[in-house]
């Protein structure tokens, strides 16, 4: 099943992918590195279906 997103959120989501690719599936360090907490970057992750253990290079 594919998400609909709106274009606004395929850019979030996008952004937070590339982020958690650059930090190594660490979300304490993406959610800094985009100016945001924790605690939002783990509802990011939720919402778009994310598996940050997956997006390690």
């Amino acid at each position: 099943m594919t998400l609909q997103l709106s274009p606004l959120d395929a850019v979030e989501r996008e952004m937070i992918v590339e982020e958690l690719k650059r930090s190594g599936g660490n979300m304490t360090k993406a959610a800094k590195n985009l100016g945001g907490s924790e605690r939002i970057m783990g509802f990011r992750v939720t919402k778009y279906k994310l598996d940050p253990k997956s997006l390690i290079r």
